[in-house]
């Protein structure tokens, strides 16, 4: 995996960890009803691939970019 390739791969598990928790706070906001089990599982699914992400750069050796995590 190039350098290229490993900040592609960590920008988009970072892009989908916001999509998530936006998704998650809209949720929060129009849906009054929403069990809370909903929501805790989207936060996991976005803390995984923030972890994700983070284990991928510790794989590659590389330290995690500033402001990250």
């Amino acid at each position: 995996m190039t350098p290229e390739e490993l900040q592609a791969a960590v920008k988009q598990l970072h892009e989908g960890a916001l999509s998530i928790r936006r998704f998650r706070n809209r949720l929060d906001r129009e849906v009054l009803t929403i069990p809370v089990s909903v929501t805790n599982n989207l936060h996991e699914a976005a803390q995984c691939l923030d972890d994700a992400a983070a284990d991928l750069l510790n794989a590659y050796g590389q330290p995690l970019p500033d402001g990250v995590l």
